[in-house]
């Protein structure tokens, strides 16, 4: 019997991956034309999407809940990078083009309510809710703009926005303070990383990758053990489908 769900926001019920992914590619191509400018040969975008993560992941240990300020700083330090790489000069033009472009997936009226909410989030939700399951938002990122989404999307159709819970890095006390019966809860999210967390922590996971249409690399890399606490499922209405051999 499940009494309990703790379920991720970003990528599971709203899609924000492309947005952000937008941005970077945009980023990209523009340090791109400026080495064309200064006769340089252009880094592939391979390289610059190589770079952009090894700057966020050392980011990601001084900015814990800062997204909204490492991706801005990631994508200047990427740039920085290849002027010093290309031995050509800055372009303080073009890194504030960068910084403000970089904060604009952090603007919520970029968002289509309809439109970027996951398929099947409300039909499960809906499901979820039928069923008399207590379930609260886990969440990774700024509190005032993940509540900006809460609010938006108008998800106090099946949460209460005073339980959200929002940290900066998902660890397993988290899990285990916040669902203390474990082997009546279960944790809904698309990453690999929250996979990891969960299983330490001993709860059940609901592993529903985003979809491979929509660029993401945040699970490069990510080796999960096998356990039986983990189950995976391709969306969230096969998840509902299958609901009952959990």
């Amino acid at each position: 019997m499940i009494l309990e769900a703790l379920v991720d926001l970003d990528n599971l019920l709203i899609l924000t991956e492309p947005k952000y992914h937008e941005v970077a590619s945009e980023t990209f191509r523009k340090i791109q034309k400026d080495a064309i400018f200064h006769d340089k040969n252009p880094p592939s975008l391979r390289y610059l999407m190589k770079i952009q993560r090894e700057i966020d992941d050392k980011l990601s240990k001084k900015f814990h809940y800062g997204f909204l300020n490492r991706f801005p700083i990631s994508l200047i330090e990427t740039y920085k990078r290849i002027c010093r790489e290309l031995k050509i000069g800055l372009d303080e033009k073009l890194i504030k083009q960068i910084s403000a472009e970089a904060r604009s997936p952090f603007n919520i009226k970029v968002y289509d309510k309809e439109g970027d909410l996951m398929p099947g989030a409300e039909e499960t939700l809906d499901f979820l809710k039928k069923k008399r399951i207590e379930m609260r938002i886990y969440t990774k990122g700024e509190e005032s703009y993940q509540k900006q989404k809460f609010d938006y999307f108008d998800l106090a159709r099946w949460f209460n926005r005073d339980e959200m819970i929002i940290v900066g890095k998902k660890k397993p006390k988290d899990i285990t303070r916040n669902a203390p019966n474990l082997s009546k809860a279960i944790f809904i999210t698309d990453s690999l990383g929250d996979v990891l967390v969960g299983i330490r922590a001993g709860i059940r996971i609901i592993h529903v990758p985003l979809p491979e249409m929509y660029h993401s690399d945040h699970d490069n890399n990510i080796a999960v053990p096998r356990s039986r606490l983990h189950y995976e499922f391709d969306s969230l209405l096969e998840f509902k489908a299958n609901y009952h051999s959990l």
